[in-house]
């Protein structure tokens, strides 16, 4: 399966979404809290742009809720005491929305964005009917 891609001078983000049964029988975000959504390749730039010295990190995705926000937690593969979180500004459900149509092979349809706002670039993913917008490019620990 392809994964959804996402190259800008400072981050190259590559998702591939698990072959979950929860992904695709889910009816709302909240049944996928804390559900291992799928595998992301991460580099992004302690500056403004990428450099030899920004390392890679092959990370878990889960989507979180700790109120009042959403998070996503991405755990590093090969040190899982290695774990950066993601203030996700906004989650919906969508049906109909774009990219619903899987690509051939893949049984859950993915996509990755960014959005220029004036604080600073953020990123947006889909994952089936799940839709995570604004999600802040910095580790908020």
């Amino acid at each position: 399966m392809a994964p959804a891609l996402l190259m800008r001078g400072e981050v190259v983000l590559a998702f591939v979404p698990y072959r979950n049964p929860r992904l695709t029988a889910a009816s709302s975000p909240e049944e996928l809290l804390g559900e291992p959504l799928g595998i992301a390749y991460l580099r992004q730039a302690s500056g403004a742009k990428l450099t030899k010295a920004d390392a890679a990190r092959m990370v878990e995705i889960k989507l979180l809720r700790e109120e009042p926000d959403w998070t996503l937690v991405a755990t590093n593969l090969k040190d899982p005491a290695d774990v950066l979180r993601f203030r996700v500004g906004q989650v919906e459900w969508c049906d109909g929305c774009f990219g619903q149509d899987p690509p051939p092979g893949s049984p859950i349809p993915r996509r990755l964005s960014i959005e220029d706002r004036p604080q600073g670039p953020a990123l947006g993913l889909q994952v089936g009917r799940l839709l995570l917008r604004g999600i802040e490019k910095k580790d908020i620990r």
